[in-house]
């Protein structure tokens, strides 16, 4: 997934993406005047070309955290998507063939999902998402190894992950008693990790870990804690980050006109 981002240059999606979370936080610190960190209609207020269903995807008559982001961060990847559908189209489709992109068939594959032999703004949309993914995991889990490796093999144990052998089971998938940085990027794109541990080390039951919960050091769990808010949401980030974004990006409307919309009123 690499690819998608050395064609456009945007190599580090992070950025982006911890970028959106700050204006996530800013818009709701703005908007919100119960103090609940969500935004009711009335509090969203009136944005240019803005429904607020479409950002309530629970339906709940709020507007969370994840649903800001998710929303915010997809308008960046639009006009990403747009930005090289613009460079690169040569037949004024708004498509782009393997031949437009530079890419092998089988690297052009991974991004042509339909297999329709072109990608449009949600295909590529869904891989710059596949890819933070993959960036987010592969940090998590290399932090998690610097952190909880206690015999420097650069593997995980159950214990030294803390977990029971049948939830470690779930991680080791080829069964030699350790885990390394690939079977744990696969069990954060799958969700394993972040399940396991939260249900047996989430003490106070808010469905986040603390560095206590955890039994790390500050300096260890600061590593895990990239946004500094003193709980581990970090260790499923890439999970919430697949699902919720690909999600919203189902029912988005990705208009390939090359507008863009403003979120803040």
């Amino acid at each position: 997934m690499d690819t998608i981002n050395s064609i456009t240059g945007t190599s580090d999606l992070q950025s982006i993406f911890k970028n959106v979370n700050q204006s996530t936080t800013n818009i709701i610190k703005l908007k919100d005047k119960n103090g609940d960190n969500e935004l009711t209609d009335e509090e969203f207020g009136s944005c240019q070309g803005v429904v607020f269903s479409d950002f309530d995807k629970n339906g709940d008559n709020k507007i969370d955290g994840r649903e800001l982001n998710a929303a915010l961060f997809t308008h960046q990847l639009n006009q990403i998507s747009i930005d090289l559908t613009r460079a690169k189209d040569t037949n004024g489709d708004m498509l782009l063939s393997a031949d437009e992109l530079g890419l092998t068939q089988d690297a052009f594959n991974m991004i042509d999902t339909n297999n329709d032999g072109t990608a449009d703004t949600g295909e590529l949309n869904t891989a710059y998402v596949n890819s933070l993914a993959f960036q987010m995991s592969d940090n998590i889990s290399t932090n998690l190894i610097n952190t909880k490796d206690t015999n420097g093999d650069m593997l995980l144990s159950a214990d030294e992950l803390g977990l029971t052998q049948d939830a470690f089971s779930k991680i080791d998938t080829n069964n030699d008693g350790t885990a390394d940085i690939s079977e744990l990027n696969i069990a954060y794109m799958s969700d394993n990790i972040s399940t396991d541990l939260i249900s047996t080390k989430d003490t106070n039951s808010d469905k986040l870990l603390n560095v206590d919960e955890l039994g790390l050091t500050q300096d260890a769990f600061s590593k895990i804690d990239t946004n500094n808010d003193g709980t581990a949401g970090e260790l499923n980030a890439a999970y919430l980050l697949k699902t919720q974004i690909k999600e919203y990006l189902k029912t988005i409307n990705t208009s390939t006109s090359g507008n863009t919309t403003s979120i803040v009123a």
